[in-house]
């Protein structure tokens, strides 16, 4: 986003629900954000959005005060026996 936007400054935010079932990510920039009328090249983010509804979620890109904000989310797989249990 940042590289295409003329952006100079960038934030990802990474957060897991609180039941460890579904990622979510937000990146921010302050670039010029969307063009009218929705992106040009959506190569980048067709496949992200591909991505997302592999793992039952979705991809938005919206203009956002002075830059854009990219909503990411995925469905994670369910946690087996020994995975992260503390144990």
């Amino acid at each position: 986003m940042a590289r295409h936007a003329g952006a100079r400054s960038c934030s990802v935010e990474v957060t897991v629900d609180g039941l460890g079932r579904r990622l979510n990510l937000v990146v921010r920039d302050d670039g010029s954000g969307p063009p009218p009328g929705g992106p040009g090249r959506v190569s980048g983010l067709a496949n992200l959005a591909a991505r997302a509804a592999r793992r039952g979620g979705g991809c938005v890109l919206v203009a956002a005060g002075g830059g854009c904000r990219l909503d990411w989310t995925a469905e994670l797989p369910a946690r087996t026996g020994g995975q992260g249990s503390g144990r």
